[in-house]
């Protein structure tokens, strides 16, 4: 119980985190610099760390949090996020989608959304698959 509460509320704080204070950073094009989008790619992958270790029943709600704030950082940026960071997201997201996850087709959809264009053609073909 302790370690499921532990989970979700790191990854409230995280989403809070990331919308309030990240994301507006990087939204003000006068003043973003390539740091903040750097904060913006490891708190994204970190959330997703944490989303992906989540158990059952959370884990689907932490994934929709997830696919919403995603949602947000591309419409907010109108940016991809970098290959490094597609890549560590890919991953963790793979290893729950191959697991007994009953959510592994939700997990995979949301590999196809616009924020992770910045995958490699080799990645956005297993992708398609």
């Amino acid at each position: 119980m302790t370690n499921r509460r532990a989970v979700e509320l790191a990854c409230n704080a995280l989403t809070m985190l990331i919308r309030t204070r990240i994301l507006p950073e990087c939204t003000d094009s006068t003043n973003a610099t390539p740091a903040d989008y750097d904060r913006l790619e490891k708190a994204c992958v970190t959330l997703t760390l944490f989303a992906t270790s989540a158990q059952q029943p959370l884990k689907s709600a932490l994934m929709a949090q997830l696919r919403d704030l995603l949602e947000d950082v591309h419409r907010n940026t109108g940016n991809p996020l970098s290959a490094k960071a597609v890549h560590a997201m890919q991953t963790l997201i793979w290893k729950t989608a191959n697991g007994p996850d009953p959510c592994s087709e939700a997990w995979l959809s949301l590999l196809r959304r616009p924020i992770f264009d910045g995958a490699g053609q080799v990645n956005k073909a297993r992708i398609g698959r």
